[in-house]
């Protein structure tokens, strides 16, 4: 890998970020004021699943692009190492807040009783055991998992070549795609799961070698075109597609499953598209703070809502009284920026901390 970071890669994490807080407000939203949102954020919000649930697949995608190349991956026994201390440790962490904070929510919202209080924690206890204390909290088991195959992945390229390796990752691509649309995987952190996902981790790297060094701001412009023209067919054929006929449509347009046929193909085309950006912006610090962000982000998401949208909802709907897609979007932007402003303070005084130690 050279030594300069991609800052296409960088500024894609930023903006992947906002995009997935920005879905998971409606999720809350829908949650717990169905009341409060009229028929016409079912649209758009189908079009920002279908983004959200892409733009994972440049997360993984840029995983494997740093990492497979890396001489220090090949050290499983360090590389293990510290896979626990960034990746293992704080998934436990926000698993256990979740588990305890999720039958909280529903009586703070609804004012359920507390006599079910034992009741939703055992739900959320068993949730927990799935990988899903709170639903984004997927990502992290596969991430986990592709990082405990990730040595394995690395030793194979060099054993392979760069054309072999390349070969093997498009292979793995292809054949996790079709596997993938017969497959429900209830468990997240589940093998199965995580092979979903090895292919677009493999073709990170395979892509990021060939365009790391040909950045083009043209080159980037067509493959997200393509990439949004792929998005709004599965967009159509998830509005369009059992009603019209189109076999096996409930699969291929499933916009709710990352790693659904339609998806991981945008995917491969936004992260081209990323990584051709040829810009002189380097979003690297806040990317680097984006990972704390997507951990911490629905607790926020959670008590943003409470405070601000249940309080001021009047402020933001639309004549009927009912929210609109602008809510969400801004209660997206000012969550992601609380989020930001927050997680750069706790670093900071961490960061002084550890110096202060060092100093002691």
């Amino acid at each position: 890998m050279p030594a300069n970071r991609n800052k296409g890669l960088d500024l894609s994490r930023v903006l992947v970020m906002y995009i997935v807080v920005t879905v998971h407000i409606y999720g809350v939203l829908i949650a717990f004021f169905p009341e409060k949102l009229s028929v016409e954020l079912i649209l758009p919000n189908i079009g920002l699943a279908i983004i959200g649930k892409s733009v994972m697949g440049v997360f993984f995608m840029t995983s494997g692009a740093f990492l497979i190349g890396r001489s220090s991956t090949m050290q499983p026994k360090e590389f293990y190492k510290k896979t626990w201390k960034k990746l293992g440790i704080p998934t436990l962490i926000f698993t256990v807040l979740h588990l305890i904070l999720n039958p909280i929510y529903p009586i703070i919202y609804n004012g359920s009783s507390w006599d079910l209080f034992g009741e939703q924690l055992l739900n959320s206890f068993l949730k927990s055991l799935r990988g899903i204390a709170s639903d984004h909290l997927w990502y992290m088991f596969v991430l986990i998992g592709l990082y405990i195959l990730a040595p394995f992945i690395a030793k194979s390229k060099e054993m392979f070549g760069e054309k072999g390796f390349m070969a093997i990752s498009v292979a793995i691509f292809i054949w996790g795609l079709i596997s993938s649309q017969s497959e429900i995987y209830p468990i997240k952190w589940s093998i199965g799961h995580v092979m979903a996902y090895v292919g677009l981790f493999m073709m990170g790297y395979v892509l990021y070698r060939k365009v790391d060094t040909k950045r083009s701001n043209g080159k980037a412009a067509l493959n997200f075109l393509i990439a949004f023209v792929i998005m709004a067919g599965a967009m159509l054929g998830s509005l369009f597609g059992q009603r019209i006929g189109i076999p096996f449509s409930d699969i291929i347009f499933a916009v709710g499953e990352p790693y659904n046929l339609l998806n991981q193909i945008a995917a491969l085309f936004l992260f081209k598209g990323f990584a051709y950006l040829n810009i002189r912006f380097d979003a690297g610090y806040i990317s680097g703070l984006t990972y704390w962000v997507y951990l911490a982000h629905a607790i926020f998401i959670q008590w943003v809502i409470l405070l601000i949208v249940e309080k001021n909802f009047g402020f933001f709907a639309n004549s009927e009284g009912y929210g609109s897609f602008a809510v969400e979007l801004i209660y997206g932007f000012v969550t992601y920026i609380l989020c930001l402003l927050i997680t750069h303070v706790v670093m900071k005084l961490l960061g002084n901390r550890k110096k202060t130690k060092q100093t002691a």
